[in-house]
């Protein structure tokens, strides 16, 4: 994994050019790139006088467009699950990670379209600043932390990066993953209170009062009230506390993240003014635009029957939709309906739903031909999760049930 940390060459060039009069081609540049990353933010779902970042992203968008370097963001989350049934499914990654990393490499490959150096993103894990007021356990926050980057490569999202919080104090531990995993893994145990520990002995602030921040600055109002809002959901112990404590150590926390990467474009899965960072919908529900949401980690998916996606707590849908699994594990909720029940045509089958929209349909167990196939009721899920995709099916090369199952579709126009 290679990270640019201070100091390196890209870093070197971005500083170099600072000071220098930047073309207007690459100013041209760079705001078509703003624009892409602006209709990715909550803000610019609020109208044009919500948010204007203009003058202090556009500069940062065009160093790097002048270096010739990817737009480089800076995405602090991904940390664990939450470990309340109440919020999620478990505690590994499920549809909702899925969603968020596909959305997130979506905004990159739109931002490669029209600049040859297209963009990266670098996720930095919060788990260990928060896990234990969260009671969360530090093996949690890693094996989740892994899945992730196993998911990731999966999905073959490729411009998102990833990095935790020791790399982030440059601790030589953080090397140990490339030796071996299982030491890599020991070696976090072991020292997580040490790891956390030190983030505020670096970077803590100790004249920032967390209780005065919240009720005088609006980010941190607003963070604070997510905060509040999902140890609520959980019937944690003093929310109001364990939340103040959550943004004294986030101060911290995004203290350091400046200090090692001040010329990324920070994003951030919170609400906030849009001055200092631009907040995003990691799953955008497009019932509840210009909303950030719940995270994927402290919440479910729910799949409706209109093809949207929306993150909730599981307790409001469980009588309206049926939970999924996926190889064994809880998945997401999917609106309970007839069109994802192929049984009565004797055929067994599996939905994967795809982002940004779509679902592919495969057999369940065995080769199974396409003559069986419920083309009506493909047919309406067209309607609303289009485009459908047909795999593994068997006689596909066979004209004449090509033709009988256009029929089933309905006539046929020549």
């Amino acid at each position: 994994m290679a990270i640019s940390a201070p100091g390196d060459k890209a870093t070197q060039v971005l500083d170099e050019m600072g000071s220098e009069t930047t073309p207007r081609s690459h100013e041209v540049t760079a705001t078509k790139v703003l624009d892409i990353i602006a209709s990715y933010s909550v803000h610019s779902e609020r109208g044009s006088e919500a948010w204007d970042a203009t003058d202090i992203v556009l500069p940062t968008v065009t160093k790097h467009v002048a270096a010739g370097v990817p737009v480089r963001m800076l995405l602090p989350g991904f940390p664990f699950k939450d470990n309340s049934q109440t919020v999620v499914l478990g505690p590994l990654p499920d549809l909702g990670e899925e969603l968020a990393l596909s959305h997130l490499q979506g905004l990159c490959n739109n931002i490669s379209a029209i600049y040859e150096h297209g963009a990266e993103i670098l996720i930095c894990s919060d788990g260990l600043v928060y896990n234990d007021l969260m009671g969360v356990s530090d093996e949690a926050a890693w094996e989740y932390g892994e899945a992730l980057r196993s998911m990731a490569t999966r999905l073959e999202t490729c411009n998102i990066k990833f990095i935790r919080l020791w790399d982030l104090l440059e601790l030589p531990s953080r090397y140990l993953h490339q030796e071996s995993q299982e030491k890599a893994k020991e070696h976090y145990l072991e020292h997580a209170t040490s790891i956390r520990q030190e983030l505020f002995h670096r970077y803590g602030d100790a004249q920032f009062n967390a209780s005065i921040a919240v009720t005088t600055d609006k980010n941190w109002a607003t963070t604070h009230a997510a905060y509040v809002g999902v140890l609520t959901q959980k019937a944690a112990e003093s929310p109001e506390s364990v939340a103040t404590q959550m943004i004294q150590r986030g101060k911290a926390y995004g203290t350091a993240l400046h200090a090692n990467f001040p010329d990324y474009i920070r994003l951030s899965i919170h609400d906030s003014t849009g001055k200092d960072k631009i907040s995003l919908a990691l799953v955008p529900n497009p019932r509840e635009r210009g909303s950030v949401g719940l995270m994927p980690w402290r919440s479910v998916v729910a799949v409706d029957s209109d093809g949207s996606y929306r993150t909730v707590y599981p307790d409001q849908i469980r009588d309206t939709h049926e939970l999924i699994y996926k190889d064994g594990q809880p998945y997401f909720f999917r609106e309970k309906s007839e069109l994802f029940d192929w049984n009565d045509s004797g055929l067994q089958v599996t939905f994967e739903h795809l982002y940004p929209g779509g679902i592919i349909i495969r057999p369940a167990h065995r080769p199974t031909s396409m003559r069986l196939i419920p083309m009506q009721k493909a047919r309406h899920l067209s309607n609303n999760f289009s485009p459908i995709i047909l795999r593994g099916f068997q006689e596909t090369l066979d004209g004449e049930v090509w033709v009988k199952k256009g029929h089933e579709l309905g006539e046929i126009l020549t």
